[in-house]
């Protein structure tokens, strides 16, 4: 599939099962955009506040497609880190 096919939704994906987070008061979680994710139901007692930031790479206007192809792309710190990772095996 190309990045373009997600404009007619979500094709069939087999997926691992989920693997929960959790996290504490003040716990801050980076993941990338292109990790799978949902919300978990709070059953706590407590009201669960989050912020979400998404931030953006200057030139993804003009390269979001192939950025979606290439998960590294703006992200140059990783592109090596994902590459020796991948050279490793």
């Amino acid at each position: 599939h190309t990045p373009q096919s997600l404009l007619n939704g979500m094709p069939p994906t087999i997926m691992p099962d989920p693997v929960q987070i959790q996290g504490s008061a003040g716990d801050l979680i980076l993941a990338h955009y292109a990790l799978a994710h949902a919300a978990a139901q709070n059953i706590g007692p407590h009201v669960r506040y989050a912020i979400f930031y998404r931030l953006q790479h200057v030139r993804h206007a003009e390269q979001k497609w192939e950025s979606m192809a290439d998960l590294w792309l703006e992200y140059a710190g990783m592109r090596e880190i994902a590459k020796d990772a991948a050279a490793s095996g």
